[in-house]
């Protein structure tokens, strides 16, 4: 599957999540080359799109683990999200924008690293993520 048609389904989410004035974070589980799940960010505190989304995988898959499954993400994932990955036994994290203040593989402490988990990850930067989130702030603010 080709990662800019996943960067493509992440945005269309991230589009949703801010018509329903939700944080506008998105994430997708692939297997084998098919998308399993995808989420973006709900209304309470924790349900984060990476939680979600990881959730809803295993309720697919009938599994309680995610063995050889890829994890997209919108954002860098914070710590909760970081660790819950590892619990799930995700293979891989790709994530297109950083989060400054909470970020938890890049931004602040790479908790993935820092504990020795088993987690392959990588940044591959998109502007458009970046400006989505921003904007959806800052209109908060005025």
């Amino acid at each position: 599957m080709q990662i800019e048609y996943i960067e493509q389904k992440l945005i269309e989410l991230c589009q949703e999540a801010k018509r329903l004035d939700r944080v506008p974070v998105s994430a997708m589980v692939v297997k084998d080359d098919k998308i399993v799940s995808y989420a973006f960010n709900g209304i309470k505190s924790i349900e984060h799109a990476e939680m979600l989304a990881l959730e809803k995988a295993m309720d697919e898959l009938n599994t309680k683990r995610l063995d050889g499954c890829t994890l997209y993400v919108s954002l860098e994932p914070c710590p909760m999200c970081a660790y819950a990955t590892v619990l799930s036994r995700i293979e891989k994290i790709y994530f297109f924008s950083l989060d400054e203040k909470k970020g938890a593989v890049v931004s602040n402490v790479n908790i993935l690293e820092y504990f020795d988990f088993k987690v392959k990850w990588e940044y591959k930067k998109n502007k458009v993520f970046e400006d989505i989130i921003k904007d959806f702030f800052k209109s908060k603010r005025l």
